[in-house]
C-alpha cells in the first residue's frame, strides 16, 4: 500500500523517491507531486497552472462562482489527478505505506493495507498485484492461474499439453477456501506415472516441488491425490496409498469441494470422498518420457464460477471528519459485469461502524484489459478511520488492481 503526504518530499518505503511538481519557467518544469490548493482557492475557482501556480482563470473565478460547468471541471480535474495518482504508482512499482494527510492509493503490491480477517474469498495474486476471488477461474486453463512448471506445458484455448520430458506438475495460483469444481480429461499414454491430480492443504506449499515425482504430494501430510498407473488410478493421502480404483484414463474426472467434503469423480461414478476443513491449492501433474513425448495432455479444463468475495481495507486516519469520500479502482473484467450489481463498494468514515454504499460508475479504461471506475460519497457520521469495501456477486469473476481513496 502507497499513501501520501501532503508538502513533504523524501523517500518512500521500498527505496523510492518523490518530488515535488516543478512549473514551467521557460525551459520546462519537473513531474512530480502538485502544490496542495490554499483554503478557499475551490471556491475561486482556480486551476493549476503550466507555471505551478493555483490561478483564477481569466475573466473568471472569485466571489462565490455557481457556474456548475466550472465545478464540473474542476469535479473533472479532482478526479484526474486521481487517476495519474494510481496510474503512476502501478507503473513506479511503489512498495510500503507512506501517510498522506487527504487519501492513499493501494496498488495491491503486498497486504498491508487489507484487512485480512474481515475480508472473505479475496485471494492476493503478487504477481499481477491484484485481489480476485475463486479457485481458478470459470473455463480457462490459461497459464497464468498455475504455478509451478508452466514452462514445459502448452496452454491453447481450454487445454494444458505436456511439452517436455520428465515430471512436471503445476498448482493453482489461487487457494480454495470455499466450494469449488474443476474438471478435466487425463489423456495418458500407458505406462506408470503418466498423469497425477488432487489437492492439499495450502499450509503445505513448501513441500510442494515441481519437477520431482507427483510434485512432492508423496512428501505431505495433508495431501490427497490419485495417480494413474496402466489402467487403475491409485488412492493416496501423503504417501499412503489408500486403494486402487479401475477407470478410464480417457473419462472426464471432477475434483469438487462442497463445505468440509471433497469429492473425486471418473463421469458420473464417484471414486473417492475425503472431509477437510482444510484451505486447498490443485496440483495438476504429467510425467512423459523421450519415447511419448507429444502424447500427453489434459483436456477440456473446466472450472467452476466465482463465489462472492469481500474485501476490505484497514483504517486510515483522516486530521478531521471528512463529507465526501472519492474512490478510483482498477478492475479486470474476466467476466462482463454491472457496476453496483455485479461490483459494489461501499464506505466508512467510523472504523466500519456505519457503512455508505458508494455508486461505481465507469470513467474510461486503464488499458486494454482494465477499465477505471469511480465514486463519489456523502458520508454522515462523525468519524475519522476511514476504510472502504469492495464486494462481488453473481458469481462474477475479475481482478482488482487497485485502488485510489480521497477524503475532505
Amino acid at each position: 500500500m502507497s499513501i501520501f503526504k501532503e508538502g513533504r518530499a523524501g523517500t518512500a518505503t521500498g527505496g523510492q523517491t518523490y518530488t515535488p511538481f516543478t512549473g514551467d519557467a521557460g525551459s520546462g518544469g519537473l513531474s512530480g507531486l502538485v502544490p496542495a490548493p490554499a483554503a478557499g482557492d475551490g471556491l475561486a475557482g482556480k486551476y493549476l497552472g503550466a507555471d505551478g501556480v493555483w490561478s483564477v482563470p481569466v475573466g473568471g473565478g472569485g466571489g462565490g462562482s455557481s457556474d456548475s460547468t466550472l465545478l464540473s471541471r474542476i469535479s473533472a480535474l479532482e478526479y484526474n489527478i486521481a487517476v495519474n495518482t494510481l496510474r503512476d504508482l502501478v507503473k513506479d512499482g511503489w512498495l510500503g505505506p507512506q501517510a498522506m494527510t487527504y487519501g492513499y492509493a493501494d496498488e495491491f503490491t503486498d497486504e498491508t493495507g487489507i484487512d485480512v480477517a474481515a475480508s472473505t474469498n479475496a485471494i492476493h495474486d503478487g504477481t499481477s498485484s491484484s485481489y480476485s476471488s475463486g479457485s481458478l477461474g470459470a473455463g480457462n486453463s490459461s497459464s497464468a492461474l498455475w504455478q509451478g512448471s508452466t514452462a514445459n506445458y502448452s496452454f491453447t484455448g481450454a487445454d494444458i499439453g505436456k511439452v517436455s520430458q520428465g515430471y512436471n506438475s503445476i498448482r493453482s495460483v489461487y487457494t480454495a477456501s470455499s466450494d469449488f469444481s474443476i474438471t478435466f480429461t487425463p489423456n495418458a499414454v500407458s505406462g506408470n506415472y503418466n498423469s497425477w491430480f488432487g489437492v492439499y492443504s495450502s499450509a503445505e506449499d513448501a513441500t510442494f516441488a515441481q519437477d520431482s515425482s507427483v510434485g512432492g504430494l508423496s512428501s505431505m501430510t495433508n495431501s490427497w491425490w490419485m495417480v494413474f498407473n496402466s489402467s487403475n488410478y491409485t488412492r493416496m493421502i501423503g504417501n499412503t496409498s489408500v486403494s486402487t480404483v479401475t477407470a478410464n484414463n480417457g473419462t472426464p474426472i471432477t475434483i469438487s469441494r462442497t463445505g468440509t467434503t471433497v469429492t473425486f469423480k471418473s463421469g458420473s461414478t464417484t471414486l473417492w470422498t475425503v472431509t477437510t476443513s482444510a484451505t486447498l491449492r490443485i496440483v495438476l501433474g504429467l510425467y512423459i518420457t523421450a519415447a511419448n513425448l507429444t502424447s500427453v495432455s489434459y483436456a477440456g479444463l473446466e472450472t467452476s464460477t466465482s463465489p462472492s468475495m469481500t474485501l476490505q481495507s484497514v483504517a486510515m486516519t483522516a486530521q478531521a471528519a471528512p463529507t465526501e469520500i472519492r474512490n478510483v479502482l482498477v478492475v479486470e473484467p474476466i467476466d462482463p459485469i454491472t457496476p453496483n450489481t455485479d461490483l459494489m463498494l461501499s464506505v466508512s468514515n467510523d472504523d466500519g461502524t456505519t457503512w455508505t454504499p458508494a455508486m461505481l460508475a465507469l470513467a474510461d479504461k486503464f488499458d486494454a484489459t482494465r477499465n477505471i471506475y469511480v465514486a463519489k460519497t456523502t458520508v454522515a457520521a462523525a468519524g475519522t478511520a476511514v476504510k472502504w469495501k469492495v464486494t462481488t456477486a453473481n458469481t462474477k469473476q475479475l481482478k482488482i488492481h487497485g485502488i485510489w481513496t480521497q477524503w475532505r
